[in-house]
């Protein structure tokens, strides 16, 4: 959850900044540290659905969320290039909007999600079952 919240609170700010060339070095600066977050985010989601699926089901349910991924890509593009005739602080406030969507998702699911140190190892071998 804190690595998507910096991912909304970078593109916010990204929405927010004027696009100007004085303010290159600090925009070049967002944009980094906006992309760790988002490369941080993404990857997280992964893991978070491998670990809230049964272990029946788990190939399906990451599946299943990949390619819901592949669709919101796909859609991304078309949306993308038209926020951005309106200007890069509508590109920035979709992008900032679409992240809070994911940011309210993982906090859902987070919640109902058992804790791994709570729920303990998985499929660990127990001595009953030697």
């Amino acid at each position: 959850m804190t690595i998507a919240g910096g991912a909304v609170i970078s593109t916010a700010i990204l929405a927010l900044m004027p696009i100007s060339p004085t303010l290159k070095p600090m925009i070049l600066v967002t944009l980094c540290v906006q992309g760790f977050f988002l490369l941080g985010a993404q990857g997280s989601l992964y893991a978070l659905a491998t670990h809230i699926y049964p272990t029946t089901v788990r190939s399906t349910g990451v599946g299943s969320a990949a390619s819901f991924g592949r669709l919101g890509a796909i859609a991304s593009a078309y949306v993308g290039s038209l926020s951005l005739g309106f200007g890069s602080s509508v590109f920035f406030s979709v992008i900032a909007v679409s992240l809070m969507i994911a940011l309210m998702a993982v906090t859902v699911v987070s919640n109902h999600a058992p804790s791994v140190a709570r729920a303990g190892p998985r499929n660990s071998p127990t001595p009953a079952n030697y």
